[in-house]
This record gives C-alpha cells, sequence and structure tokens, in this order.
C-alpha cells in the first residue's frame, strides 16, 4: 500500500519519525530523574490459573503482537516463493522462541541490577539513542 501512495508514504515516514523521536526524548528525559526496580522480597509463587491468564492477555491484547506478525512479518514473507515460505515461518518462529525464552530468563538474572538507578540512567540513554537513531534513518 505504501509503494502506491507516495502521500501515504510520507504520511508514514514523518508519523514514524514523530513517534520514535518523542519516545527517544522521554528515555533521554528519564536519564536525569532516576528510577529503579523495586524487587518484592518475599517469594510469592503465582498460581498456574493467574500465570497462563496473563500470558494470554499479555500476548493477546499486544497490538505489536498483531503489526509484528501480519504487518512485518507479512510484507517480509511476500519476497520469497511458496516453496521457501513455510521455511521463513519456521525460522520466524524459532527465532521468536529465543527471543522471549531469552527475554524471560535474562529478565531474571538482570533484576538484580535493575534495581539500582544508575543501571536505569544507562538503559534509558541506550534507548533514547537508538530511538534517535532509527528516526533518523527513516527520514534520511
Amino acid at each position: 500500500m505504501l509503494e502506491t501512495s507516495p502521500t501515504l508514504l510520507t504520511i508514514a515516514k514523518w508519523g514514524g519519525f514523530i513517534f520514535l523521536g518523542y519516545y527517544g526524548f522521554r528515555s533521554f528525559k528519564s536519564v536525569f530523574y532516576p528510577h529503579a526496580l523495586e524487587m518484592d522480597k518475599k517469594k510469592v509463587k503465582p498460581s498456574i490459573k493467574k500465570t497462563v491468564f496473563l500470558t494470554l492477555a499479555f500476548s493477546l491484547l499486544n497490538p505489536h503482537t498483531y503489526l509484528d506478525t501480519v504487518v512485518l512479518l507479512g510484507s517480509v514473507s511476500s519476497q520469497f516463493s511458496d516453496a521457501e515460505q513455510p521455511s521463513f515461518a519456521l525460522g520466524a518462529c524459532f527465532a521468536s522462541f529465543v527471543w522471549f525464552f531469552s527475554l524471560g530468563y535474562g529478565a531474571r538474572f538482570l533484576g538484580p541490577l535493575f534495581t539500582k538507578p544508575k543501571a536505569w540512567q544507562v538503559l534509558d540513554f541506550i534507548v533514547g539513542c537508538m530511538m534517535w537513531i532509527i528516526a533518523l534513518a527513516i527520514v534520511l
């Protein structure tokens, strides 16, 4: 759709630039207002029912799930032939599994680090830089 409409492409480009620029600004602003992750000292184990419900809610109610899956992966997969698309789909599923598995375990191991406000300041600065770099790459 974007390739056929120069006006829509321009709107999407500058919309993405503004969106990423704003979130980059918010990240840089957070550098000056440090916060920390408050860890719950008591080890309360949630029920299986609550864990499954929250997992489904975070997965199915997240709009990025559909944007990434349908729009992004759908458009990327269209460049492959019919014979190559199943391999692409399996590779995307495997990459997604590895990514989210790593996020889960990484969060567990990095949780204690992020109880320190300095760690958040560094992360916010890196995120701000990444957002602004991507925003500039969109318009240049």
